[in-house]
């Protein structure tokens, strides 16, 4: 892994949980939870450029009144779209959005960080419907 910024420090134990995930032959998908302003971004984007891994951030829209998932879901692939050059047509739904990021990420692999969006296991079971068949000894990301 490449060295760390100068003012980057105390996470070792949770980059090296990171960069063992990283190095396996399946898919991962790895939740960072916490109070606010604690680093869990600064750590994901941290353990992206020692890995050298492709770095998406999209962070989402906190709910409020008037709020609809399709206005989510828009600003969802606005903000991939602006990094990948993706279609910007809003999803139908959270499935395919994440459907769209893992097509986005591709074979290569990658790190996608955010905040306040739906989703849970949508790239997760986006990743598994497109390996569920592959040729046996086909590289995972």
């Amino acid at each position: 892994m490449k060295s760390t910024k100068p003012d980057f420090f105390g996470r070792e134990a949770e980059l090296s949980q990171l960069d063992g995930l990283w190095g396996k032959r399946g898919a991962s998908l790895v939740t960072c939870r916490g109070r606010r302003r604690i680093g869990k971004s600064t750590l994901v984007e941290e353990f992206a450029r020692r890995s050298g891994a492709r770095f998406l951030k999209i962070d989402g829209l906190r709910p409020k009144l008037g709020m609809s998932e399709r206005d989510q879901l828009a600003f969802f692939v606005s903000k991939l779209a602006a990094q990948t050059g993706c279609d910007r047509t809003p999803p139908e739904d959270w499935h395919s959005a994440f459907v769209r990021l893992d097509r986005e990420i591709g074979d290569k692999g990658g790190v996608a960080s955010g905040g306040e969006k739906k989703g849970g296991g949508h790239r997760q079971r986006a990743k598994d419907s497109r390996w569920r068949g592959a040729p046996s000894g086909a590289k995972r990301t």
